[in-house]
């Protein structure tokens, strides 16, 4: 028995534009066929017990990525629930909110608890529900530098870098987590200020590389940036501060930009957890650096990802990974591409392309259902009528 979804239009991750009245078979978890409306009036191609979902014209799309997100990052986290219980069912509550808002995939940038991989193993088993997660575990940093005192494992030279990678790996990792730069939350730090040599970044690459594992680099500022392209680094994530020089070589290098504009964008929500003042002022001085960085991005072609990285899993009532997006549009992206960005960019990233990230025939059926089309009102993902993982709906609100 299938499922048929009729009278669609289609953005499958992959063309640049939609097609319209599609139709759209769901075999168990996957993708089967997809042709034309008209053709399933000329073709033998429905059986007798297949259910037909009359579209109207929606949009159907892939599942949403979330590129950079925490399960268990809280401004309050140290003050208030740091013992690994309370993270576990708040972790698992953020997983569940991220889903139920049409974020399928998510690549979980650091967790010291633990949580991330319990979650990860039992939502593949079918034992929680929860998008799916792509995981670095804890995150590889220097002695002092970003994140030490949460998430990070503190190493200095290379040979420490390559045992702390392969404690990751050893753990069950999929990819790997480098600080090389100050960040927001650091109060003895400039956001862009550089905190690993070249030589570790590269022990840290190469490692991850031998393992067939991607390395993120958390690079506030250019000087991060570069070395991380010039060292193997696959993603850059934050970008605070670039220019158009290594933007460039952004763009030529292929590395992948994260920039989670939707950090500097959202200062009356770190203002509201409790951030600290510096934190604050770091947000103020880095927004506008932040959004001439990511346009920078955008005139040299450079190639990026959407995601969020904050500590809640909405701003103003969005899923955060959506507003990611809106912004990106306000500043100039094409809307296709920042669809793209949420979808089959992401997916090749973490080596699932022939898997997730696309709708295509064979592909594990992760997908949206949105009035109208996103192309022209990236709002409409705001509040999807139907989101399905798995060939399982999550939510459905079609008549």
């Amino acid at each position: 028995m299938s499922t048929w979804l009729t009278n669609c239009r289609l953005i499958d991750g992959i063309a640049n534009r939609p097609t319209v009245d599609m139709a759209i078979e769901i075999c168990g978890s996957k993708i089967g066929r997809i042709l034309q409306s008209s053709a399933l009036e000329t073709e033998d191609v429905i059986g007798a017990d297949d259910q037909i979902i009359d579209l109207k014209g929606r949009t159907v799309m892939p599942g949403l990525w979330d590129s950079h997100m925490h399960l268990t990052f809280f401004i309050h986290t140290r003050q208030d629930f740091a013992h690994v219980p309370d993270l576990a069912i708040r972790g698992a509550q953020r997983a569940q909110d991220f889903l139920e808002s049409g974020v399928t995939s998510c690549r979980v940038m650091g967790d010291e608890s633990g949580v991330d991989f319990a979650l990860r193993d039992m939502i593949s088993r079918g034992e929680f529900l929860g998008p799916r997660l792509v995981i670095a575990g804890e995150s590889i940093t220097t002695t002092g530098g970003h994140a030490y005192d949460s998430s990070g494992i503190e190493c200095d030279g290379p040979y420490e870098v390559r045992r702390a990678v392969r404690q990751q790996l050893k753990r069950g990792a999929d990819f790997i987590k480098i600080m090389m730069t100050g960040g927001i939350m650091g109060e003895h730090e400039g956001f862009g200020s550089t905190q690993m040599t070249p030589d570790e970044v590269l022990a840290a690459t190469e490692v991850a590389h031998f393992a067939g594992k991607h390395v993120a680099a958390h690079t506030g500022g250019v000087h991060g940036v570069e070395m991380a392209i010039l060292n193997g680094v696959d993603t850059v994530e934050h970008c605070y501060a670039l220019d158009e020089r290594v933007a460039k070589m952004l763009a030529e290098s292929g590395v992948v930009c994260v920039p989670t504009l939707v950090v500097t964008d959202s200062i009356s929500l770190y203002r509201e957890q409790g951030a600290p003042e510096f934190a604050l002022r770091k947000l103020e001085m880095a927004r506008e650096y932040h959004r001439r960085s990511f346009r920078h991005v955008l005139n040299t072609g450079a190639k990026f990802a959407v995601g969020s990285d904050l500590p809640a899993a909405k701003v103003n009532g969005v899923v955060p990974t959506v507003r990611e997006m809106e912004i990106m549009v306000e500043l100039g992206a094409h809307p296709m591409t920042v669809i793209k960005g949420a979808t089959s960019c992401p997916a090749d990233i973490c080596g699932l392309g022939e898997v997730v990230g696309t709708l295509t025939e064979g592909k594990i059926a992760d997908l949206l259902i949105v009035e109208g089309c996103p192309c022209q009102d990236m709002k409409l993902l705001e509040n999807p009528v139907a989101i399905m993982k798995d060939g399982q709906w999550i939510k459905n609100l079609i008549e």
